[in-house]
């Protein structure tokens, strides 16, 4: 239901019929399970492995870690799942160019969350049929720790060094001036129903 409802919100939002009829019960609630899991997974790779670096208090150390091997990270997630499902982050304010939106779909998520969260309406999962067994998972994520704008927050929060070093790999580096509870992106979990 709420996805339902997410679902008629965006299309009021952007009058787009991108995710009309989209919420059809076949397959919905296994492609939630699917993409849960998957995204479950690369979440505590991901922040399990940066509490690590982060030990010792060196966001400097820390953000160089993550800027070197989040991708790595996430195709270890993915070659666990094999041809079924394949994860990505995404963002609008991307840090890595490979982080950016690839298509309509992924960008008109993208601002559907950022709508609803200027609004304070709860971020659902939202699930789009590309084609008859293919299917795109969206998981909203959020700026939720204080840690996160060590490396994503303002000239207040951002820790000088280490700040330094990621402008220096991304010079183009739009993931910055978040607050508490900004939209940061989304896991989008591409999801092909039979695939062995």
């Amino acid at each position: 239901m709420k996805i339902k409802v997410a679902t008629l919100i965006a299309s009021l939002l952007l009058s787009s019929n991108l995710f009309a009829n989209e919420q059809k019960k076949d397959n919905t609630e296994e492609i939630i399970k699917i993409g849960r899991e998957v995204s479950d997974e690369l979440f505590k790779v991901m922040g399990g492995e940066l509490k690590k670096q982060l030990a010792d208090n060196n966001f400097s150390k820390a953000g160089h870690f993550c800027s070197m091997n989040a991708m790595s990270m996430t195709a270890d997630v993915n070659k666990k799942y094999g041809s079924n499902a394949t994860v990505k982050r995404v963002s609008l304010k991307n840090r890595n160019p490979q982080n950016r939106p690839a298509d309509e779909i992924e960008i008109t998520v993208l601002e559907v969350y950022e709508k609803l969260n200027a609004q304070k309406i709860e971020l659902p999962e939202i699930v789009k049929k590309v084609d008859e067994n293919r299917y795109k998972y969206f998981k909203p994520i959020k700026a939720g720790m204080d840690m996160c704008f060590k490396c994503h927050g303002d000239s207040k929060t951002l820790d000088k060094e280490a700040y330094s070093n990621i402008y220096k790999i991304y010079p183009e580096d739009k993931a910055i001036n978040h607050k508490m509870g900004d939209v940061r992106g989304a896991f989008v979990i591409d999801i092909i129903k039979g695939a062995k």
